[in-house]
Formats: structure tokens, sequence, C-alpha cells
């Protein structure tokens, strides 16, 4: 994986998801990325960095990546991938310490890790015998087949609200991929009609927001669902639009995601709608996480 060094959060995580079930992170000294980054001309490592310092994240394999990073008290935990002999395991790390979900005999990611009390939550996907992704759900190093492992699916974003685990993320009829909110389990697709996505959950008090995008066959168009109310997003250079996570002050939402022309992806955030590009041209990039301080 030579040359492959990206900066941080931005690029390193294609999908990412908002972790709190409140209006802010709150106040604090320490900011956390999860990320990977080369550690010679062959391979990569997880890195975690806290305050702009990087520490590598334990484990036996190569080309391992952190995809999300979710801190409590003193634990920091983050959720990625690692290579061992010829496979990809997901893996979840407790303060740089890995716990392998799947064996090495196949290919899987964990996308997202949530710790609520002693449970710690990660979601992904696995393939099968056959080589369809199956989205999962591990609670505590044990999985829970979300979709039927026919047609592909993947598990984004899992969040924890009071007795209830959502996870936000597709499962694939034998003709679409349906962006798809789990609640204990329970499958809800968001749209049928179109290709979709969803890639965050946030729960806020009664209300649950899903972040992703939808193909019209045409272009992808950053979607924001509000208890399955769908709101597009607009985008200033008329290109490809993609919601990775949300983040809500008041009576703003903020959302993260890319736009995309022919040529380049811009990091982007919305605020109530309205775009702000966060890039130039010169460079691909798109923002992966939101968070809002203050």
């Amino acid at each position: 994986m030579k040359n492959t060094f990206l900066f941080a959060l931005l690029c390193v995580v294609f999908f990412s998801c908002k972790k709190s079930d409140s209006t802010l992170d709150g106040p604090g000294p320490d900011i956390y990325v999860a990320g990977f980054a080369d550690n010679n001309a062959t391979a990569s490592s997880a890195i975690i960095w806290k305050n702009g310092v990087g520490g590598f994240l334990g484990g036996t394999g190569t080309n391992a990546s952190a995809n999300s990073v979710y801190v409590v008290g003193t634990n920091v935990y983050a959720a990625g991938s690692e290579h061992i002999t010829s496979y990809q395991l997901a893996v979840v790390w407790k303060n740089g310490i890995p716990t392998y979900l799947t064996s090495p005999t196949g290919w899987a990611e964990a996308f997202s890790v949530y710790a609520s009390g002693v449970d710690v939550y990660a979601c992904g996907y696995e393939e099968n015998a056959i080589g369809t992704k199956v989205a999962k759900l591990w609670k505590n190093g044990v999985a829970t087949a979300l979709t039927n492992g026919i047609y592909n699916g993947e598990a984004n974003c899992v969040v924890v609200s009071g007795t209830d685990v959502y996870v936000a993320g597709y499962q694939k009829t034998n003709v679409l991929n349906n962006a798809t909110i789990w609640k204990n389990g329970i499958p809800t697709a968001l749209i049928t009609t179109m290709n979709s996505k969803a890639t965050s959950v946030l729960v806020l008090g009664n209300d649950v927001y899903v972040t992703g995008y939808i193909d019209n066959g045409t272009s992808n168009i950053a979607t924001v669902w509000k208890n399955g109310v769908a709101s597009a997003l607009t985008s200033n250079i008329g290109g490809s639009t993609i919601a990775n996570s949300i983040a809500i002050s008041g009576n703003d939402i903020y959302v993260a995601g890319l736009d995309k022309n022919s040529m380049t992806s811009f990091a982007v955030y919305w605020k109530n709608g309205v775009e702000t590009i966060l890039t130039g041209p010169s460079k691909n990039s798109a923002a992966a996480e939101l968070a809002l301080y203050g």
C-alpha cells in the first residue's frame, strides 16, 4: 500500500457514523481521530490520533485500518479491519488491544463501534461461503446477521439509545440496494424504488435521523431521513453527493459528506441544507464525521 497515507478522518473513512444521541459532543480537551498510515513500503497500520499525536494499534496482521473511534472515560475503542494471511478480518480495539470479530477464513470489516455500559457493539459485514456480504452486528464479540446472505448487505453505523440498538446500512433485494435502518434487529427500508445506502444514524429523543444517498439513475443525491421522511441535499457543483454523518444543535442541522463532479470529489458540509465546500479541486476528499463543540 505504498504512498497511500491519507489525511486523517476526512479521507480514510468513506462511511462514518455519529456516535452520540446528544445534540452536542460536549466540551473537552481531547480530540480523537481514527484512520491508517503506511508503516513501510508494503503495509499500513491502524492508527488513533489523540490531539494530533498518532498511536499504532496492536495486531498480528498487515494492512490494518481503523474506521471508527469511540471514547468512554479512559477507554478508547476503535473498529476496523486487519489482513491476516490472505484474508481481511473485522476488528475492535480496546486501548490498542485487538479483538478479532471474524476468523482468518474470509473477508470482513467493522465500520462502527459503540460502548454502552459493559457492552461493546460493532457493525460491518462478513462475506459468507458464496462471497456475499452479510451485514453483521456484534455485541461483545457475538455476531448477529442482519441480512439473509443471499444478496449483499452492509451495516455502517451502530448507536444505542436506552434499551434500543439502531444500525444504519443497506440490504440488497434481487434488483436494488435499499438504505435500511434496523431497530433491535428489525429492518425498515427507507426507500425501495431506487438504489440507496444509509451511512449513519443519530437518535435524539423520539426522532431518528439517518444520512446516506439515493441513486436517481444519473447521480447520487445526499439525503437525510427524519423518522423515515427523506430530504434531499443540494449540490453547489451539480455533481453527485453523499451524506456521511449528522449533528444537531438547537434548530440547526449539520451534515458532513462529499460533492463529486466528473473529475474530483470535494469535502463538504451542509447547514440546514445549504452546502459549504471545505476543499478545493486539487485533491479528492470527503468529510466523514462531523462533531459540534460548545
